[in-house]
């Protein structure tokens, strides 16, 4: 049993988990404007990247295709990080 200091409502637990999980499984696009784009790369060429976003909680999907020169750095997650 956890000391009462350490209990947590379970919605708490799993928002956390769910956070963490989400904000490093994958590859980020930073735009100029300062917007993030977290997902799973696609493809990339001299002009474009095309990168595969989730949109919200139901686990649909959508891909986006974003001019280099919108792109401030593209950071690729590690296979230690996937």
């Amino acid at each position: 049993m956890l000391p009462v200091s350490l209990r947590f409502p379970s919605a708490t637990v799993l928002a956390l988990l769910a956070s963490l999980g989400l904000s490093s499984a994958g590859d980020i696009v930073k735009l100029k404007t300062g917007e993030k784009l977290d997902g799973v790369i696609l493809s990339e060429s001299p002009t474009e990247v095309v990168i595969e976003i989730a949109l919200g909680k139901g686990g649909i999907k959508d891909q986006k295709k974003v001019p280099r020169k919108d792109i401030a750095e593209v950071i690729k997650a590690t296979p230690d990080q996937i």
